[in-house]
């Protein structure tokens, strides 16, 4: 059995243990992030649809019942999952990136002529507003959650050294990579799995030449290039 470490929080991580355990692995975490709600207020309507890129917007979204009958936008699954169960029904999913929820919102806002709601995070890729923006679409975008970014302490990582050695590291965002970056060193993993290419390019050049990429930007495809990575490791 392999460990991987995950830079989630242990809620957030729980999946993706569920997804490796699975496979015969096991993630530990050192959680770098702490997501936190705004108190942000919501913009005057009416909309079209809401667009999330992150479960982690669920939670305000939920908080406004009155928007629960208009469709909703979600990059991914999970962020699909969280949508449902803060109320929504009608949830068109793009896989991997918003680019590919602009078609679905031509098609919601041509027959309504309204703007989309973005429950966006406060640091966030300037790509979802800038497709948008170029198909002619309209974003009342309001920041709704916060994720900062903190350095581990050296007895942390200690800590996790002494439960045994760590032989890969997931990075599932840009944030990590770069935080990662920084105390990489300490941990010397024998592999660094990255969800997309994007990630992995946020990695210095040292690191990036060895990282791997998933096929494709899910956690079940992370978890597929980890289990298949460890039994190549196993081959004579």
């Amino acid at each position: 059995m392999a460990r991987f470490l995950s830079l989630r929080g242990k809620e957030d991580a729980s999946g993706l243990a569920d997804l490796f355990a699975a496979r015969g692995h096991e993630v530990v975490v050192l959680p770098l992030q702490e997501v936190v709600t705004l108190p942000a207020a919501l913009p005057q309507g009416p909309f079209a649809a809401v667009l999330a890129t992150s479960a982690h917007a669920a939670p305000w979204l939920g908080c406004h019942p009155e928007l629960c009958d208009l469709p909703a936008l979600a990059v991914g699954e999970r962020t699909a999952s969280a949508l449902r169960g803060a109320g929504w029904r009608d949830v068109r999913v793009g896989a991997g990136e918003a680019g590919a929820l602009v078609d679905p919102a031509r098609e919601i806002v041509n027959s309504r002529a309204l703007p989309v709601l973005y429950a966006a995070g406060r640091v966030r890729r300037p790509e979802t507003e800038a497709a948008f923006a170029a198909a002619g679409l309209v974003l009342r975008t309001v920041e709704v959650y916060d994720a900062p970014l903190r350095a581990p302490r050296d007895r942390e990582v200690e800590a996790l050294l002494r439960e045994g050695s760590i032989d890969g590291v997931l990075l599932l965002s840009l944030a990590q990579a770069c935080c990662f970056a920084a105390f990489s060193g300490l941990l010397r993993p024998a592999r660094l799995l990255c969800l997309s290419a994007r990630i992995r390019d946020a990695l210095p050049l040292m690191l990036r030449a060895a990282a791997e990429v998933a096929n494709a930007p899910t956690l079940a495809a992370l978890a597929e290039l980890a289990a298949s990575g460890q039994e190549a490791r196993r081959m004579p």
